[in-house]
């Protein structure tokens, strides 16, 4: 049974005649149709997303985050968010509110070339899907260089899926699902020859919780996916691997509207040593894993969610000593008007560092915020940056 604080009921009644139960048909949840290019002198690469709702904490049904293959006009910020009833206005409307984060990177003289492509996933009941990415070199057009790079560029979960056979019950997987742990990896690269291959992963697996329907579905959930790509060929004095990692416990069990802070700036700092004599270096995001309440609440590991972050976030690179430094934000919310138990967290980030020896390389990283009025996918239009003034 649902248990609510005092006052919840009465709460939740005045939102839901402030909000008029205006309901919001979204557009359609499908995560394909990414497009594959390559394109030389200039990337855009993905540092990572989140995303806020204004009110409540909610399950997930829809979600995606990341940039599209740039053109002459731009590119875009490919973001889209669903919560079920309680935020399409069936039962209450609620808004979304978004953070992407994006370099873009000039770095003719190192030779860059960068290719953009996209492999479809489906997950079954264990919340893990594979694809693995075959590429040969001379058909997408990716010169002999030093290094291939290879980074997230988005990715997308669509819970609108038929369950899996043998479920006889009536949970509808379109309102989404409570998360337990979910993710997206790309892996390291094997070359034989002109050939280059890599593994793209995602994860998400849905929790028990409140909801006896829901959790009777769990065993069947079943959903389809994407992890969209960037293969950056170019000469590197080097490319170093980092990863970031925290753990979190918030007790919040009977409390309206918890305090869940973030955490600090040094639990989430990675210091490399890299390459001396460098004139620029950037990270490449490559995996980044939130998973919830595995030991304090492993019969109830779900949770409602209301605000998220996995992103690269400070980079400082000194080129006369090689020292590094990259953080992470890395954040994850229930505080609502009800909080369905406390709220254990492992955070997880993994990236790449480049170096180069390129006096003429330009490196812009930036963060665009705003605020969703529809659900489902929904593209963000963004200029690429001026060239930089000779």
């Amino acid at each position: 049974m649902t248990r609510f604080p005092a006052g919840f009921v009465a709460l939740i009644g005045a939102l839901v005649l402030l909000a008029g139960c205006e309901v919001v048909v979204p557009n359609e949840f499908e995560c394909g149709g990414g497009t594959t290019a390559t394109h030389a002198d200039q990337a855009v690469l993905w540092d990572g997303y989140s995303y806020q709702w204004e009110d409540l904490s909610h399950r997930v049904s829809f979600l995606r985050a990341g940039v599209s293959v740039p053109g002459e006009d731009g590119f875009a910020h490919r973001m889209g968010i669903g919560g079920g009833p309680w935020a399409d206005g069936s039962s209450y409307r609620d808004i979304p509110h978004f953070a992407n984060g994006h370099t873009t990177l000039d770095a003719a003289a190192s030779g860059l070339v960068a290719h953009y492509g996209e492999a479809e996933i489906g997950i079954g009941p264990d919340g893990r899907g594979f694809s693995t990415v075959d590429l040969d070199l001379d058909e997408i057009d990716l010169p002999e260089r030093t290094d291939y790079v290879v980074g997230l560029r988005g990715f997308c979960f669509n819970t609108d899926v038929p369950l899996t056979e043998g479920y006889a019950g009536s949970y509808d997987p379109y309102k989404g699902w409570t998360p337990q742990a979910w993710g997206a990896r790309v892996s390291d690269t094997q070359q034989d020859g002109r050939g280059l291959s890599f593994l793209t992963e995602l994860r998400f697996e849905a929790g028990a919780l409140d909801r006896s329907d829901h959790n009777e579905a769990v065993p069947f959930q079943q959903l389809r996916g994407s992890v969209q790509y960037v293969v950056l060929a170019l000469d590197t004095l080097g490319v170093t691997r980092a990863t970031v990692a925290a753990s979190v416990y918030h007790r919040s069990e009977g409390e309206a509207h918890s305090y869940i802070p973030g955490l600090p700036e040094e639990t989430l700092t990675a210091t490399m040593e890299l390459p001396v004599g460098g004139t620029t270096a950037f990270p490449v995001l490559r995996a980044w894993q939130q998973v919830l309440n595995e030991d304090t609440d492993p019969e109830r590991r779900g949770r409602y969610l209301r605000a998220w972050t996995s992103r690269l976030d400070r980079f400082d690179y000194d080129g006369e000593t090689g020292a590094a430094s990259a953080s992470m934000d890395l954040y994850l919310s229930h505080s609502s008007f009800s909080q369905e138990g406390d709220l254990e967290v492992e955070h997880s980030g993994e990236f790449d560092v480049v170096v180069l020896d390129d006096e003429e390389a330009h490196v812009d990283r930036a963060l665009t915020t705003g605020r969703l009025d529809a659900l489902g996918p929904v593209d963000v239009p963004a200029p690429l940056p001026a060239p930089p003034a000779e």
